[in-house]
């Protein structure tokens, strides 16, 4: 299973100035285990369909607050999490 965590990129881009992830996966099945894991573990995770920029994936995405962005990369990392 693999997922992708998609960052907003802006020039003179700022960990800081990020708000949100968007966890795009490439099957139904990692997206529905994904948020299981970040649930259980009180992240505060929406399901959302999956931006059409993105390209080909999942319907499925999920968006993370800032606050819990590395928390969730730590507990996704068995999805093979990749960052953009």
């Amino acid at each position: 299973m693999q997922l992708l965590l998609l960052l907003p990129m802006q020039e003179n881009y700022s960990m800081y100035k990020l708000q949100e992830a968007i966890i795009v996966f490439q099957n139904t099945r990692s997206a529905i285990i994904g948020e299981r894991k970040l649930l259980d573990a009180g992240i505060a995770v929406k399901v959302m369909p999956t931006p059409k920029e993105v390209g080909p994936a999942c319907g499925i995405a999920l968006r993370v607050p800032k606050t819990d962005i590395e928390k969730s990369l730590l507990l996704l990392d068995d999805l093979k999490a990749r960052v953009l």
